[in-house]
């Protein structure tokens, strides 16, 4: 379901792009996160994922609604992630094949929808959501096999909540936005043991975050 939503978005994006101002822009990011672990016999602990830093591209079309209020549509890549996602002693002896990244990394292609409110001349506050579809990762998110299938507890689309300011100056656009990410970029799930407890389980599950610094130009 998730798949046929982004895929319908993407289609009215394009097909509306020669009708609209169309801005173009760059950006860095800088991202990071927490790993949650639950456990059956300890206490729920949080683990704080460092910032990782990354670039970002994309455009979006500016729809002005009435003297104040704006609605943006458009279409970016952008890759996000985090340090010391994996901690597991390795060995020096280890070789360089089989040690595996200690960082989280994501490719994605995002839509983002967000409603903007002119509080002066020159500066919005944006308000909105967006939408990912991750088509690249850089840790395999395998936590046990099933009849000799890997089971995989990555997720391919997350959502975002955006809330940001833009600054206007003639054709050009400054903006920052903070993004929180609502649902996880991987979860094990529960899993219990009803010889040990029926209301206890384990449970991991992660997210990220991540604050963009963007420059755009109008084109038309």
């Amino acid at each position: 379901m998730e798949k046929i939503a982004f895929i319908l978005i993407l289609t009215c994006s394009f097909s509306s792009l020669t009708a609209q101002k169309m801005e173009i822009f760059t950006g860095v990011i800088s991202s990071y996160g927490y790993k949650i672990l639950n456990h059956r016999t300890a206490p729920t602990s949080k683990q704080f994922l460092p910032n990782k830093h990354f670039t970002n591209i994309g455009y979006r079309v500016k729809l002005k609604l009435n003297t104040n209020f704006n609605f943006h549509y458009g279409l970016e890549f952008l890759q996000i992630g985090a340090n010391k996602f994996d901690t597991t002693t390795i060995s020096d002896s280890t070789h360089e094949v089989f040690k595996i990244d200690r960082f989280v990394k994501f490719s994605q292609i995002r839509v983002p929808l967000k409603f903007g409110y002119k509080i002066r001349d020159q500066i919005n506050f944006e308000l909105g959501y967006g939408f990912a579809y991750s088509f690249r990762k850089n840790q395999s998110f395998v936590y046990g096999y099933d009849n000799n299938e890997a089971i995989s507890y990555y997720n391919k689309f997350t959502h975002q909540l955006i809330v940001g300011l833009s600054y206007y100056w003639n054709k050009f656009n400054i903006r920052l936005d903070y993004n929180y990410t609502i649902n996880p970029f991987y979860d094990t799930g529960k899993r219990y043991n009803f010889i040990e407890s029926r209301d206890k389980y384990n449970r991991e599950y992660g997210k990220l975050h991540f604050i963009n610094l963007c420059i755009g130009v109008t084109l038309n």
